[in-house]
């Protein structure tokens, strides 16, 4: 689908981003027509299935590798590699049952595989799978920002602690250019963001000592 920029020039399509991919296996070419079969009814029923105002109604993007001359462990590493986050693996014993086996991105390892999930439930499992993915991802990347962010209310805690990698200092600046450019030439720390909520209680500078409407987030560039 084409779509037009602010100034109605038309332009080529959106690539959107892989959501499944499906990997095939067999060894026999009686196997391989049947598994491929069953891939792309399988593929069209997840791009079929219906995904609501969570990916604003559009459909859920599949890629079936059927693609003869990889194996299917290399398949595998190639779409962890780039990122997709569902992978679908269907083989003849699977086809048997009626199921295949889905596996996250986020979760590697044998393990952490899902076993036998019948191909008609697949497509609303693989759904699951994906808001589980977001909430589980936003929550450690939560989990981690709070655990890195400390409060500072001096320079020389703050010059201190800038110094450990991976941390955000939240610290009251005084909003002028000068005391910023300060800071950053004497510990090459820069204002990240200006949150809301609670940091924005007043205080003073930890440079200057004048009046500040609240902390701000100070960090390195890595």
């Amino acid at each position: 689908m084409t779509h037009s920029d602010d100034q109605g020039l038309v332009l080529p399509p959106r690539l959107a981003p892989i959501s499944v991919a499906i990997v095939p296996i067999y060894r026999k070419e009686e196997e391989r027509q049947a598994v491929l079969a069953a891939c792309r009814t399988l593929a069209d029923a997840i791009r079929a299935h219906p995904v609501g105002d969570w990916l604003h109604h559009e459909p859920l993007t599949v890629k079936l590798d059927d693609r003869d001359h990889y194996q299917p462990g290399y398949k595998f590493n190639e779409w962890e590699t780039k990122g997709v986050p569902v992978r679908v693996e269907l083989g003849p014993k699977d086809l048997a049952n009626n199921a295949c086996v889905l596996a996250r991105r986020d979760l590697p390892g044998r393990e952490h595989k899902v076993m036998g999930v019948p191909l008609a439930a697949a497509p609303a499992r693989i759904l699951e799978m994906l808001r589980a993915m977001q909430t589980d991802m936003f929550e450690r990347a939560r989990k981690f920002r709070d655990a890195a962010t400390v409060e500072v209310d001096s320079y020389d805690e703050f010059k201190k602690l800038i110094e450990e990698p991976g941390g955000f200092l939240l610290a009251h600046w005084d909003g002028t250019r000068e005391t910023e450019e300060r800071i950053a030439a004497e510990t090459k720390a820069t204002i990240r963001c200006i949150p809301f909520g609670p940091a924005k209680k007043p205080g003073k500078c930890i440079v200057t000592g004048n009046p500040s409407e609240g902390r701000v987030v100070f960090a390195k560039a890595y």
